[in-house]
């Protein structure tokens, strides 16, 4: 939807040094692009400064322009995402008059005594910095399940937060962090809660943050994900999915869908019907001729974007002057190029993310970890899961990351239960990383309906073979599709966004496309 950047003065109006404005909107403009709608700024009573670049879903009036002041004018709001059962929560503040879902978070957290109480009622993807006039408190609030980006750093009495790392750094002349490379070159990102940057870090999902200077941050109510599988059926599954979808349609411009041919994209399409279809492929590897045949069955018209060799390496090149970072995964490139073929008029696309990790959809690792058993050795587990995970052959593990794993050890003896944890908790959100920065780069809106925090619930440590079976993973999505007329689907077998150059392989393509940044970071 949006980003923004802000810098807090969190001492006392006299203590407060004056704010270079004309850098911090220097700063600000390196992520313009995420909202290329509107772009406005405030400047508050204590010299804080406040910036936001709008993309227009919800809401397309100036009633939702940010930074967004609440109706009694003692809260300012800076919001990325979208929470789509907003006219619902209206209720809850016991008035009519919110026109949007900007709104709705400026009046929750100007009128509630204890506003975080109402997040676990928001069903939507969230980031965003709220900040009282008065009594100079702030929060910094993430979605449970990471879809949108938030990161922050404490620097000089000030705390500094962005939908991205880049301007953080820039502001706090920061450099790039060394221990970041090798991790984005071994597992596709950071290790979670740090960034690309040195002290740049990243706001985990589900945390927020308040208080003072150099708070530490917390998880907000009910925001870990929990068994809830009393009384499963799939049926019950196939509710919650379809629910999700529809919810994920509310907008006030039209929604498209990215369509690959793949399971969790037709069933996206089954049930959004969206207004335009979208699909991206080498002209030599591509899934054209199935996602072709799902838009027939839909009556919906689709765009399959064909891209060479040379237009690939010319798009990188684009991408990577505004990401300020590596790119991890090839298959960013042709999300960002999808995205631009969008156009100005579509400006939101849905997409199945999310579906491999809840449904076991990485059936060889998940397969591996429900043989494995019980964990008797931490090392020696932790040794075969890093062959089997990491994208290169290093063996200088960070000592953070081996850390971070161990941690997750701590709750789980059985290695299936581990896997679903670091799936959930580190591999989905650097997914999702990767899609909000490959289409916001376009100025586009991934929606990712499978991302639901009921659908994960209800999904959480259930039995392995309601997810998986001898010869076929995802079976409650299989299951949606086989008594309907796409059902040709499950027999296909899934390429992906594999993203390939001639002449290479998938280790080939992943340093290909790392080294890329390296060479080119002065564009």
């Amino acid at each position: 939807m949006c980003g923004f950047f802000i810098v807090l003065n969190l001492k006392n109006h006299s203590d407060n040094k004056q704010i270079d404005y004309d850098f911090a909107k220097k700063c600000s403009g390196q992520i313009a692009y995420r909202g290329p709608d509107q772009t406005n700024e405030y400047i508050s009573d204590n010299g804080s400064f406040f910036s936001h670049h709008r993309l227009s879903i919800i809401d397309l009036s100036n009633r939702s322009s940010q930074p967004h002041l609440s109706k009694n004018k003692q809260n300012i709001i800076c919001f990325n995402g979208e929470i789509y059962n907003y006219k619902e929560l209206r209720s809850d503040l016991l008035t009519e008059d919110i026109s949007g879902d900007t709104e709705l978070i400026s009046e929750v957290f100007s009128r509630k005594s204890d506003p975080l109480d109402l997040l676990e009622k928001f069903d939507g993807m969230f980031a965003f910095c709220s900040y009282d006039l008065s009594s100079k408190n702030y929060y910094l609030v993430r979605d449970p399940v990471g879809i949108k980006p938030l990161y922050y750093r404490f620097f000089q009495d000030q705390l500094i937060a962005s939908s991205e790392a880049y301007p953080i750094a820039m502001w706090c002349h920061e450099k790039i962090d060394p221990i970041s490379e090798e991790e984005i070159r071994i597992f596709r990102r950071p290790t979670p809660g740090f960034s690309f940057f040195e002290g740049v870090k990243e706001l985990l999902p589900g945390n927020f943050l308040t208080g003072t200077y150099n708070s530490k941050p917390k998880r907000w109510k009910n925001s870990f994900f929990k068994n809830s599988y009393n009384n499963f059926s799939y049926q019950k599954i196939k509710k919650i999915i379809k629910n999700s979808i529809e919810l994920n349609t509310v907008s006030d411009v039209p929604i498209s869908g990215f369509q690959s041919g793949g399971i969790d994209s037709t069933i996206v399409t089954k049930y959004a019907k969206p207004s335009h279809l979208y699909s991206v492929g080498f002209k030599h590897d591509n899934e054209f001729f199935t996602a072709k045949k799902v838009a027939d069955l839909s009556q919906i018209k689709i765009t399959c974007l064909e891209i060479i060799a040379n237009s690939y390496n010319e798009l990188a090149l684009e991408y990577i002057n505004k990401k300020k970072e590596p790119i991890s995964v090839p298959n960013e490139v042709l999300i960002y190029a999808l995205c631009k073929k969008l156009g100005d008029k579509r400006k939101v696309f849905l997409t199945g993310e999310g579906a491999d990790e809840i449904f076991f959809g990485y059936d060889k690792i998940f397969r591996w970890a429900y043989k494995y058993g019980e964990i008797s050795s931490e090392k020696i587990f932790i040794n075969i899961f890093l062959e089997k995970y990491a994208y290169s052959n290093s063996k200088n593990i960070p000592q953070r990351f081996l850390e971070y794993i161990s941690n997750i050890l701590k709750d789980n003896n059985l290695a299936l239960d581990f896997i679903e944890d670091f799936f959930l908790n580190f591999h989905l959100p650097g997914l999702l990383m990767r899609v909000d920065k490959s289409s916001m780069a376009a100025g586009k809106e991934a929606r990712v309906p499978f991302c639901s925090k009921l659908l994960i619930d209800f999904m959480y440590r259930q039995p392995y073979k309601r997810r998986i079976s001898k010869n076929y993973s995802k079976i409650p999505l299989r299951k949606i599709l086989k008594d309907s007329e796409y059902s040709f689907v499950n027999q296909i077998p899934k390429i992906g966004f594999r993203t390939l150059l001639p002449n290479m392989n998938k280790k080939d393509m992943y340093i290909y496309i790392n080294d890329l940044y390296y060479k080119n970071k002065n564009l």
